[in-house]
């Protein structure tokens, strides 16, 4: 049964090294709870950034030695913990926590298990694949949208168990509060330098356009195994001076408040945060034309869509929004009166109605 008054104790996963948008999302939603007096408690990795952002935000963590060969007797001893801690929720939001979260509950078959999927890169339909996500040990899936909805689907998951609960932003961090004006038109980007992010394609979309775009400045934030290949590319291109690698930007709110245009040209996305956050910070979005992005962005009305193969495109929306201030503030007005649904309030009361209704059905 719930906990007294509906104030419930949560135990949330995410065994990630380094602190992107996974982890935000996870300390947001950790935040969040806690400020609205759920007893929380962050299973974290005990060398990983997130542990570090929770000791500074008074968040009670539980480092974890998760690795491969010590699954069991690292399952046992969380398990131990938590049934002394008394936590009724066990809620995994990377695929090491949902691994991770299968173990303990065999050892604590009471908690409800709750895993949110944030990535719609993995189609795999394997065997292992199909017999983690159909654990019965898993009592619901949250996928952050439409496009990893079904991919849960693919992979064998019933409909009945998984429930759509995007990314959220939180506004009290991510906002145009702190924008500044530049005769330099800046544009941006946000990820990890990986195969399929699509750097080199804003950079070649950029080389299209060089003579007449005028004073800009590409700034990336990232750090990654292409970092040093697309540096090279930018030499390449003739643009250096124009091109800015920041590696991994601590500060991300100040980096989007400092652009005009937010470019997001991957291969495949789970939703997008980094398109909201750079969106609640006043820039124009522009992103590619797959599935989950158009869950964000309506083409030419609250930002901007570009299929992958046409760079003539991408190069035009660059283009003409160095060229027209009127437009960019029509759309990014239009893109912020639509963010609501993502706040973080909002987000975090759809998971409590979500452990809510599981609790109840003890």
């Amino acid at each position: 049964m719930p906990s007294e008054e509906n104030k419930y104790k949560i135990a949330l996963c995410d065994l990630g090294h380094s602190f992107r948008g996974g982890q935000r999302q996870t300390l947001n939603l950790a935040r969040t709870l806690q400020y609205n007096a759920h007893e929380i408690v962050v299973i974290c990795h005990r060398n990983g950034e997130l542990l570090k952002h929770c000791e500074l935000n008074g968040i009670e963590t539980i480092p974890s030695r998760y690795r491969i060969l010590n699954l069991p007797s690292e399952g046992y001893r969380l398990s131990k913990e938590l049934k002394r801690i008394g936590t009724e929720i066990f809620h995994a939001s990377d695929s090491h926590g949902h691994t991770l979260g299968l173990i303990v509950k065999k050892f604590h078959s009471s908690l409800k298990m709750v895993v949110t999927v944030r990535t719609a890169f993995d189609k795999s339909t394997s065997l292992s694949k199909r017999v983690k996500y159909n654990s019965p040990k898993v009592d619901a899936y949250a996928a952050i949208s439409k496009a990893v909805f079904d991919i849960l689907l693919k992979k064998g998951v019933a409909p009945s168990k998984i429930k759509v609960i995007p990314s959220s932003v939180d506004y009290g961090v991510f906002n145009s509060s702190c924008r500044t004006k530049s005769d330099v038109f800046r544009i941006g980007t946000a990820g990890a330098l990986e195969q399929g992010k699509g750097v080199d394609l804003i950079l070649l979309a950029l080389a299209g356009i060089n003579d007449k775009l005028g004073d800009y400045v590409f700034k990336v934030a990232g750090e990654g195994p292409y970092r040093d290949s697309l540096e090279l590319q930018a030499g390449k291109l003739g643009f250096n001076r124009r091109i800015e690698f920041l590696g991994f930007v601590n500060d991300m709110p100040d980096f989007y408040c400092n652009l005009d245009l937010f470019i997001l040209a991957s291969k495949s996305e789970g939703l997008g945060s980094s398109m909201l956050e750079a969106g609640a910070c006043g820039a124009v979005v522009a992103g590619t034309a797959i599935p989950a992005i158009q869950e964000i962005i309506s083409d030419n009305k609250n930002g901007f869509l570009f299929e992958r193969h046409d760079l003539g495109r991408l190069s035009n929306i660059i283009l003409g929004l160095s060229r027209d201030n009127e437009l960019r503030n029509k759309i990014r007005k239009e893109f912020y009166n639509n963010l609501r649904k993502f706040d973080i309030n909002n987000i975090t009361g759809q998971y409590l109605k979500l452990y809510r209704k599981l609790l109840e059905n003890n």
